[in-house]
């Protein structure tokens, strides 16, 4: 479900439910915007999923909270803060973890302006962690970068790529 307008101060909401007998997931964000900018925003999101399988179950739940500035150099750079509970079962296994994460992204895009864009491109870096001594029952820290690339050949044709990369480090739980 989504509703761009919920009042006439821009406020907006997404949801998503996904359901099947292996996994569900339920998420929704709340946007309230935060400048004369449309991109400027908050967001509070929420999500909670399942997985079961016949070797192991899986279960989450998240809050976060983001603050979104768009730059006049075209970069959008978001800074947040989310709330995760995981519980996991499976084998001789039976864990609950607890992580509070910071986290600061940047993101640009550029496309031609139609429903179906022939040339353009889109480049996000992302940096999240938590911390033991910062309420988190784990220390590691995440760095991904995803990039798309449109470029049409012909009236017929496109070209589309994308990448995705990530590492993460973390503190021996030995």
């Amino acid at each position: 479900y989504r509703n761009r307008l919920i009042n006439r101060r821009g406020h907006t909401l997404n949801s998503q439910l996904l359901a099947s007998p292996v996994q569900s997931v339920l998420g929704a964000e709340y946007r309230i915007p935060a400048g004369d900018d449309r991109r400027d925003m908050f967001s509070l999101a929420a999500s909670a999923e399942e997985q079961d399988t016949e070797t192991s179950e899986f279960s989450s739940l998240e809050l976060g909270l983001r603050r979104t500035h768009a730059h006049d150099s075209g970069w959008l750079r978001t800074v947040g803060l989310d709330l995760r509970r995981e519980d996991f079962r499976g084998g001789d296994q039976d864990d609950v973890s607890t992580l509070l994460m910071p986290s600061i992204g940047w993101w640009r895009s550029t496309q031609s302006a139609s429903a179906r864009p022939d040339s353009g491109y889109r480049l996000a870096l992302d940096l999240r962690g938590a911390g033991e001594g910062l309420g988190s029952d784990a220390s590691f820290v995440q760095l991904e970068l995803t990039s798309r690339w449109i470029r049409s050949l012909g009236d017929r044709w496109r070209v589309l790529t994308r990448a995705r990369v990530g590492a993460t480090w973390r503190e021996d739980s030995n």
